[in-house]
């Protein structure tokens, strides 16, 4: 029963039914309690899970209390060093970056990468999320010699394990072309910012504002670097794309034409 109504809340919340969601995983929670204890680890498990639901809901201390609680059963059950309470760190890190706690967040961002490196291996998916959470960290603090290296790890995991042109690369990329950028670096952040718009014309349907960002971004760096001509050729080329993928009216063209406006305006 416990499987079930787990299994169902995580669909529904992966549906982005976020209150069927939270109606489900309560009942999971219940029975886990009841049939093995509050301190079993699938009461741990279902606590994780409405965690989740409460930080996407913005109840962040509800969230943080949550979690809190489930870390302790699952330290206490499987010991320290174990991938589970690395989610619970990993997950404690983010209520810390919200409290602008910095310091604490690197802590346990470092202690969660550390457990998930040894227990599931440097090219596995969740250590990629633990880089994710360094290097968006070392960004906000304008540590870019420290970012960089964890970016680049990130994409090298992701096409590994998910291939060239997946989505998740697009987050990475990102921050690995803001450090090159940062450092004058254009021709390098360029390099970056044309790989993440690729991966975002490939999911133009599916994730419209993506495209939008991921052009957005690579003619700020052509206009940085006085290449306006650079910039136009690229607006004209992803505004055919994006007629002939969403339609004329689309907001994604409208936005493209007034980036190209902008840019024959700039030029003259």
């Amino acid at each position: 029963m416990w499987n079930q109504y787990q299994k169902q809340a995580c669909d529904l919340y992966q549906a982005h039914d976020c209150d069927g969601a939270i109606q489900a995983v309560w009942l999971a929670l219940r029975v886990a309690k009841s049939r093995l204890g509050s301190e079993h680890p699938d009461t741990a498990t279902s606590l994780v899970l409405l965690s989740e639901l409460a930080f996407f809901k913005e109840h962040f201390l509800l969230a943080k209390r949550l979690n809190g609680r489930a870390m302790r059963i699952r330290e206490n059950v499987f010991g320290r060093n174990h991938s589970a309470v690395a989610e619970c760190l990993h997950n404690q890190a983010v209520f810390c970056d919200i409290d602008s706690r910095l310091e604490e967040c690197e802590s346990l961002n470092l202690e969660a990468l550390s457990i998930r490196q040894c227990t599931l291996g440097a090219d596995h998916y969740e250590t990629a999320s633990s880089l994710r959470n360094l290097s968006n960290l070392y960004l906000k603090q304008r540590r870019y010699a420290d970012a960089l290296p964890l970016a680049e790890r990130q994409i090298c995991i992701y096409e590994k394990t998910n291939g060239p042109t997946h989505k998740l690369l697009a987050s990475p990329l990102l921050i690995a072309a803001r450090c090159h950028f940062v450092s004058h670096e254009y021709e390098l952040a360029e390099h970056y910012l044309l790989r993440r718009l690729a991966i975002a014309e490939s999911n133009l349907l599916v994730d419209p504002g993506l495209f939008v960002r991921a052009v957005e971004d690579l003619v700020f760096v052509n206009r940085v670097g006085n290449r306006l001509a650079l910039a136009e050729w690229h607006i004209r080329s992803k505004l055919r794309v994006a007629e002939k993928s969403l339609g004329p009216t689309h907001f994604v063209v409208t936005f493209l034409m007034s980036e190209l406006a902008d840019i024959l305006h700039a030029d003259k």
